[in-house]
């Protein structure tokens, strides 16, 4: 069966007739046949009259239904119920479940506790551990749910934002990498997008010299160029190299004893820029 949504009441039963406040407390032998919450409509108003019954008063029934429909109203117009400290009093705190919005309007909490009489709005300390955040309607925190906005590549960039999330896209912006024997790792942008690159060159025992190619191109300076030749003991080979491009660089390979040119066997590099 379908659920077809009523029609609002916006406005209490009664609002304007003549009704009467109905009280917390038995009127039974108080005020013959009037009614009270406790009771409802007292056993004298359900006697008949030729047995000393008494009819119920139609203020009573009226005061009945405005005191119902006025929370419908409220609901229904869009209100919200807050905490309230004389019924907290009289119901001996909130039962678990209990969604409240603060004092400002703004947020909205869900109760944690049973028997909560800790008011968040006086004391703030209890929200995310007694009142929980119900919605997202507030800000994210450390330790506390809520809503944030994303930041930007150019907020992630430089680093000083607090308040906004990172996506796992823009943590990653310009990061790539080719681990390999030659290869290389390029940082994300917020990390200046610097280039480490290496090789490990087998160059033989017949070139003396030779270019290299970076395994990807630098794309404004090279800061750092470095070679060394991998060896077992004391050798008298080393490997030098000259000013590199952004794309290459020439190594020399020389002897120490005697300072001619000479063959190296296998060594390695590393690069750094951007």
């Amino acid at each position: 069966m379908a659920i077809t949504r009523p029609v609002n009441i916006d406005t209490p039963w009664a609002d304007q007739g003549l009704k009467a406040t109905i009280p917390n407390t038995s009127q039974i032998g108080v005020s013959d046949g009037r009614a009270s919450y406790p009771d409802g409509f007292p056993p004298l108003t359900m006697t008949q009259i030729a047995a000393g019954g008494v009819p119920f008063f139609g203020q009573d029934m009226n005061g009945i239904l405005n005191a119902l429909s006025a929370h419908t109203a409220f609901q229904n117009s869009g209100g919200q119920y807050r905490f309230d400290p004389v019924l907290v009093a009289n119901i001996g705190g909130y039962p678990v479940g209990t969604v409240l919005q603060d004092d400002n309007g703004i947020h909205s909490y869900r109760n944690v506790l049973a028997n909560n009489s800790v008011n968040f709005n006086t004391t703030p300390a209890a929200i995310g551990v007694s009142w929980m955040p119900y919605s997202a309607s507030q800000a994210a925190t450390e330790t506390l749910s809520g809503i944030a906005e994303l930041a930007t590549q150019t907020e992630v960039n430089t680093g000083t934002d607090n308040l906004r999330i990172v996506t796992p896209a823009k943590l990653k912006s310009g990061s790539t990498y080719l681990a390999s024997d030659r290869g290389y790792i390029k940082l994300p942008s917020w990390m200046g997008s610097l280039i480490l690159q290496w090789g490990i060159e087998n160059t033989g025992e017949v070139a003396t010299t030779g270019t290299i190619n970076f395994p990807v191109a630098f794309t404004s300076n090279v800061f750092v160029l470095l070679a060394t030749e991998w060896a077992t003991g004391p050798q008298v080979f080393n490997v030098y190299t000259g000013v590199p491009t952004n794309t290459n660089f020439v190594w020399y390979g020389t002897n120490t004893t005697t300072g001619a040119a000479d063959f190296l066997r296998q060594w390695n590099w590393i690069a750094i820029g951007v």
